[in-house]
């Protein structure tokens, strides 16, 4: 059996532990960035027209530290996630829409259901609500021509 012995993590690699876009950094070094990381990145790319290495320093990285290497590995990343991107990640359809917006928050509070589970049933519930305001305006629109 061999010995692994982890290396230390290099002090200069450590001072971002705090850096407001890094969620993580694992024993072997890796980063592991906020949600908020992969759209400011994506941000920079798409619509600022950087590279990857150009908005990962723009977004306080500093790749003579952290290489060239990182910010491309990074920026592929943001790309592939930003574009594969669901607008929930539970469907809205998997929820029962009679549950009260007060229940949803209780339950979210009380770790009965995740965010992502709050989201897509508030969602389920708004298209329920919305279908229902529809009936009613027809409803409402035709009463008057039934009195004629």
């Amino acid at each position: 059996m061999q010995d692994t012995v982890l290396k230390e993590i290099p002090e200069e690699i450590m001072a971002y532990a705090g850096h407001r876009y890094v969620r993580l950094i694992a024993k072997n070094g890796d980063f592991y960035y906020t949600d908020d990381f992969y759209s400011a990145m994506y941000e920079k790319i798409t619509q600022d027209n950087m590279s990857y290495v150009e908005a990962y320093n723009a977004l306080g990285f500093d790749t003579e530290v952290l290489t060239e290497a990182r910010a491309n590995s990074a920026g592929t990343r943001a790309v592939k996630r930003m574009k594969n991107r669901k607008l929930f990640e539970k469907s809205p359809a998997d929820f029962d829409s009679d549950t009260t917006f007060e229940e949803m928050v209780k339950k979210c509070v009380d770790g009965d259901m995740s965010r992502e589970e709050l989201y897509a049933n508030m969602a389920a519930r708004l298209i329920v609500l919305e279908e229902m305001n529809k009936a009613l305006k027809k409803t409402i629109q035709s009463e008057p021509e039934k009195k004629k």
